[in-house]
């Protein structure tokens, strides 16, 4: 438990924060190379409104800053808390990490819907190691953004184990030995699919159809 703690105080700053900051840049950056061209919002198909791709963008870039922020904002001095605060922390620590990484599968699963065969808004780069759909080689498939949304999945039940965590029953409690590790672990899927998102988004073509 207690060597998680220092490697949260470790991780949240030097990886956390950084990987979020970098596809916060990779959303603006996105953004302003696609500056005007239309989209059908979202995942309402083609009979949903227009909207442009840089509204859309930046609106995903403001929420992950907003995520980051508030993550910034939670003391780690652990080791000065008591038990009781800390727990709290460590609460607030594990939800606004699940809490960013809901916001990271929208916008991938917000994606992965753009690239419905009766849609096709979105291309990819492909490299040499790409592999398509196991069942139809030629079609594009958007894994990465689904790996992204299978990682939030995998991890967001997690949340409850920070929320019992802060029903301590006296001081020195046992029962809460382990939250640490789970918030660890938590962190560690965060700045994975973090990373996975913002090489994703990096290899992202907009189908120019005009």
């Amino acid at each position: 438990g207690y060597d998680n703690l220092s490697k949260i105080q470790r991780i949240v700053p030097e990886s956390v924060i950084p990987k979020l900051n970098l596809l916060e840049t990779t959303l603006i950056n996105f953004a302003d190379e696609n500056k005007g061209k239309v989209i059908p919002s979202r995942v309402d198909g083609k009979h949903a409104g227009i909207i442009t791709i840089d509204e859309i963008f930046r609106g995903y870039a403001e929420r992950l800053g907003n995520r980051a922020q508030d993550i910034k904002e939670i003391p780690l001095n652990f080791k000065e808390m008591r038990e009781a605060i800390r727990n709290d922390r460590l609460s607030d620590l594990m939800y606004q990490s699940i809490s960013t990484m809901s916001v990271e599968a929208n916008i991938a699963d917000d994606i992965r819907h753009q690239f419905r065969s009766e849609i096709e808004e979105y291309d990819i780069e492909i490299t040499d190691d790409y592999v398509g759909s196991s069942t139809m080689p030629h079609k594009i498939n958007p894994k990465d953004f689904e790996n992204v949304k299978s990682f939030w999945k995998a991890f967001s039940p997690r949340v409850m184990t920070a929320l019992f965590g802060q029903i301590t029953e006296h001081q020195g409690d046992s029962t809460n030995e382990f939250l640490a590790d789970t918030i660890f672990e938590s962190f560690a899927g965060l700045t994975y699919t973090t990373g996975k998102l913002n090489k994703a988004i990096q290899n992202l073509k907009f189908k120019d159809k005009n």
